[in-house]
């Protein structure tokens, strides 16, 4: 059976599995093809249900219109559908395969929203993507909380086996930061404390719509879409007419009130923070106020390759669980 490790975020979507990783931007947009193209290009175009879509960085810059829903309900929506048929497509080599799907939900609302989930992702698919048709069978799918994910990554190597048992009996924490959530996880023994878990309603892309109007503001005539807006924060700066402008001060006095928002969250739970062996910051954010926030404990580390730890975690916990069988 094939093991998918899948992160499906507002921002990007993350996918693990037996022999490579991939992300993509969670942008779904109309498939406007290109009528002349001088170079390859790393489009993804899907064909779903007698419709075309452009998927990541091709629907960014070719899509006319991006469909993007941001709200809670997202996990029903068209465009989350199709954004996790290319995940499968990663995974998926054999007409029929069978895939073991391990992924997660914000931690405030997996009790009430995991059975839909799970309605979404089980059973068969049916796609065609980048003109391969694909079709496959979700026989498991697993819906954890979201830092659980990054908490896998650390007590598991890729064989699904344990390799700091000592981390995984310990008391230890999470603080992932989304595009769309903040994410707590007070994790003892491997088991979340419920008390002292819970997700905020802020992420990074709180941040990238506050930036696109002050960056747009400053550059009026640049018209930055919000992906590339989070593309120029990834690198402190823009392209103007032909010429790179640094951005640090338009960003930086947007960055500390979010810190200290997602600072205030956790001292708002975790008023014992001092029991926690080590806390493990995470998610997308974490290139962005990570190494600040971690600054502020002892025991906080911002781990390796934080966009992707929660994916990576989830396959390998999925590699556990189909060595338990």
């Amino acid at each position: 059976m094939k093991i998918l490790g899948y992160d499906g975020g507002y921002f990007a979507n993350k996918a693990v599995w037996a022999n490579g990783k991939a992300t993509y931007p969670s942008v779904v947009g109309t498939a406007n093809v290109s009528a002349f193209q001088t170079q390859a290009t790393d489009d993804i175009l899907v064909a779903l249900n007698g419709e075309q879509y452009f998927v990541g960085n091709a629907a960014v810059s070719q899509s006319r219109t991006l469909l993007r829903p941001e709200d809670r309900d997202w996990y029903v929506s068209e465009e989350y559908y199709v954004l996790f048929m290319v995940a499968l497509s990663k995974v998926h080599k054999m007409y029929n395969d069978r895939i073991r799907v391990v992924t997660g939900l914000p931690v405030r609302w997996l009790v009430s929203d995991r059975a839909t989930l799970e309605n979404v992702l089980l059973g068969e698919h049916k796609a065609t993507v980048n003109d391969v048709i694909m079709k496959c069978n979700v026989i498991h799918a697993h819906i954890l909380p979201q830092p659980f994910g990054t908490a896998f990554s650390q007590v598991l190597n890729t064989n699904g086996e344990f390799k700091d048992p000592e981390l995984a009996q310990a008391k230890i924490g999470v603080v992932d930061i989304g595009g769309g959530t903040v994410n707590l996880a007070w994790i003892e023994r491997m088991n979340q404390v419920e008390f002292q878990s819970d997700s905020a309603a802020i992420g990074a892309w709180n941040i990238v719509r506050e930036l696109q109007d002050e960056i747009n503001d400053v550059f009026p005539q640049l018209e930055l879409r919000d992906h590339e807006v989070a593309n120029a924060i990834g690198t402190r700066s823009v392209e103007y007419f032909g010429e790179t402008h640094d951005i640090n001060e338009i960003i930086e006095p947007v960055l500390k009130p979010f810190l200290e928002t997602v600072y205030a969250f956790i001292g708002q739970h975790w008023k014992n923070v001092g029991q926690l062996k080590q806390i493990f910051i995470t998610g997308g954010g974490a290139h962005l106020v990570g190494d600040e926030l971690a600054s502020r404990y002892v025991n906080a580390i911002v781990v390796e390759d934080p966009h992707m730890a929660n994916a990576d975690g989830y396959y390998r916990f999925g590699v556990f669980l189909e060595n338990s069988k």
